[in-house]
């Protein structure tokens, strides 16, 4: 059963265009999460976890080191499959 809908600003269109599979599949992965850990119709929890992958992708493309960026991502994941689990 869908979640919801997400709209698609052109601008993020462009910038999921311009990813490289590795890193598309890694969005992927977060927006699936973002769908199974929130709650039909409960934004409050919905905002918190955006807020949460937002700054975890932001943080992980920050380092210049694949595997740490990997590891950030994965404890993000972790964090919030505890948090809201």
């Amino acid at each position: 059963m869908p979640w919801g809908t997400i709209e698609l600003e052109p601008e993020v269109e462009d910038w999921l265009l311009s990813l490289t599979d590795d890193d598309f599949g890694q969005v992927e992965r977060y927006i699936d999460l973002l769908a199974e850990l929130t709650p039909a119709g409960d934004r409050d929890d919905a905002h918190l976890i955006l807020a949460a992958l937002v700054g975890g992708l932001l943080l992980a493309r920050a380092v210049d080191d694949r595997a740490l960026s990997d590891e950030i991502l994965d404890r993000v994941a972790n964090a919030l499959h505890r948090a809201l689990g």
